[in-house]
């Protein structure tokens, strides 16, 4: 590799930023730009605020889990804020490998793990599409501009037997919109269109994770999944051995699916079909002292160990049921819960939808009760 001291851009002056609990230095034009439109020299989203509070989270149940402190790659590290705030404001972490392909990323890693001052943070110029080491890490985090295509298979061989891959994906319009042929090529899937197309491609992600496990003889284990508005992610446990077929994957709607409506023309995916978390693992998340974000943070968490308990394929939204049905008026959400409890069923928020909600309910019993509340 070339040595990056030969090829580093003028250094620019630093400004101290600070989230959660953790302070570091960005360049001084990343400060205060907000969302994921223009890439950057050095990447910094403050918007992903509230993606970092649960990375602090799960790296904290996680290493409670595996019963040690965890060693962490975070193969695009950028600023390093993830890594810097995994070691500042948890006892989970025992070193982070913060790797970046980008000079500018990897000049301001090192003025960051400078002032960290450990020793922990230990940064690296490394293009991410290969593992620094293979079966080496408790943690490997992928969090890329964009599609996480292009590190997954590196990501799953650099992760131990039972350790955890997190991964982020940002290419929502290929995802869950309108570029079907790019869908095709790079995840092998067609977008589910319409209200549950992000949930459709948090799914689509999840099987390709698993296809790309596979090719390692290795399976990929939904831990928690994180629908956003522009973004979703991922945590999979990493196990060795290859899963029983493709059990799980297949298009939709299938022989005999009694899900919510799917508004698509024609079938979508193949995509995951089973669940979407690990029940008892999402119970283990615990509240984080200093969330970047104060008020968004333990709602998502809560919703998210509701969630959890009641982990159907997709969810549910009062306007689309009513509209099917033709109803007189949309029911209140107090009464659509209290009516499907009464059934002896369950049903809670999503996350995925602030109007959405899920039940274990099949959709003709659930058509039976809004027709029911419309008389």
């Amino acid at each position: 590799m070339v040595d990056p001291e030969t090829l580093a851009p003028k250094e620019r002056p630093l400004d101290l930023k600070q989230e959660g609990a953790t302070h570091l230095f960005l360049p001084e034009h990343e400060v205060g730009q907000k969302g994921p439109a223009h890439r950057r020299a050095v990447f910094y989203n403050p918007a992903m605020a509230l993606s970092r509070d649960m990375s602090v989270s799960v790296a904290t149940a996680e290493a409670a889990r595996q019963g040690h402190k965890l060693r962490v790659w975070d193969a695009l590290a950028a600023t390093g804020v993830r890594g810097l705030r995994l070691l500042t404001e948890t006892q989970a972490v025992e070193s982070v490998l913060a790797t970046d392909q980008s000079l500018g990323a990897f000049r301001t890693l090192e003025q960051n793990a400078a002032r960290e001052g450990s020793g922990r943070l230990v940064p690296r110029w490394h293009d991410a599409e290969t593992a620094p080491e293979r079966r080496s890490f408790d943690l490997v985090d992928i969090d890329p501009f964009g599609t996480p295509v292009p590190f997954l298979r590196a990501g799953v061989e650099a992760v131990v037997d039972g350790g955890m891959l997190a991964v982020t994906a940002t290419d929502m319009a290929v995802l869950a919109g309108p570029e079907t042929q790019t869908c095709l090529t790079r995840y092998g899937a067609r977008a589910v269109r319409g209200y549950l197309s992000r949930e459709g491609a948090m799914r689509i992600l999840i099987a390709k994770i698993r296809a790309e496990a596979q090719v390692l003889n290795r399976t990929a284990v939904p831990q928690l999944s994180v629908i956003g508005g522009y973004h979703i992610r991922g945590y999979f446990r990493i196990l060795a051995g290859d899963p029983t077929g493709e059990h799980g994957v297949s298009q939709v709607p299938f022989e005999g699916y009694e899900g919510p409506p799917l508004l698509n023309p024609r079938p979508s995916g193949p995509l995951w079909t089973g669940k979407l978390h690990d029940r008892n693992f999402v119970r283990s998340l615990p509240e984080i002292a200093h969330p970047g974000e104060e008020k968004a943070f333990p709602k998502l968490l809560t919703t998210l160990k509701s969630e959890a308990e009641v982990d159907c394929l997709f969810y549910h939204e009062t306007g689309v049921l009513s509209k099917r049905l033709h109803l007189r008026s949309p029911p209140s959400r107090e009464t659509i819960f209290e009516a499907v409890r009464a059934e002896g069923a369950r049903i809670t928020e999503t996350h995925a939808s602030p109007s959405g909600w899920r039940t274990e309910l099949p959709l003709p019993r659930l058509e039976e009760i809004f027709r029911r509340i419309d008389r």
